[in-house]
């Protein structure tokens, strides 16, 4: 019950995206679940302990530090959000410490990769559009996610500017250059 009312304040007030909304419920009902095999019979009577036998049990079975904090942060914000509705009197996840995840090298691809990744589409439609898709993403960075969402009013070709709307529903202008912008016009005026 207090789930399903999170999700509607994750999507009403918090403005939160479908994906950040289904991780959050995924994350939510695993929780669920591990404390009702622990006879605990509501959400609301966890405990602190209990929240750290969680997190234990996932380390136990191989999870990744990334997917602990991430389920960590999901039970964290949720007591927060019951805490702020008054359904507890205190987040039993607000003192446990996140495990450290140790920084990962970023992975790029090299000049010659990326000229090869942009002579790989044809002629064809699909290709003048796979060619358009790789020069935006690489000339301004966007997510595929970003991308997927974005519309065609969402292109200024006059001015040579994408509108980006990203998590949180926050617009951000990215500028477009050239060949970025010709193949745009290619897929869009031309195919």
């Amino acid at each position: 019950m207090y789930i399903n009312d999170f999700e509607k304040f994750l999507i009403k007030e918090k403005h939160a995206s479908d994906n950040t909304v289904n991780a959050y419920m995924k994350d939510l009902e695993h929780f669920e679940d591990f404390v009702v095999s622990r006879g605990i019979d509501r959400i609301t009577d966890v405990s602190n302990s209990d929240i750290v036998a969680y997190l234990m049990e996932l380390k136990k079975q191989g999870r990744s530090k990334s997917t602990v904090n991430r389920r960590l942060t999901s039970i964290r914000t949720f007591y927060k959000f019951l805490l702020r509705e008054g359904k507890v009197k205190e987040n039993p996840a607000e003192d446990i410490k996140s495990p450290r995840i140790e920084k990962k090298d970023i992975e790029f691809l090299s000049i010659d990769e990326v000229n090869k990744l942009m002579t790989l589409p044809d002629e064809s439609i699909k290709g003048i559009r796979d060619r358009a898709i790789l020069e935006l993403m690489y000339a301004t960075g966007i997510r595929a996610s970003e991308l997927i969402d974005m519309k065609l009013d969402d292109l200024n070709m006059r001015m040579g500017f994408v509108k980006c709307t990203g998590e949180h529903s926050k617009a951000r202008i990215i500028p477009i250059g050239r060949p970025a912008r010709h193949a745009l016009e290619d897929y869009v005026y031309d195919a």
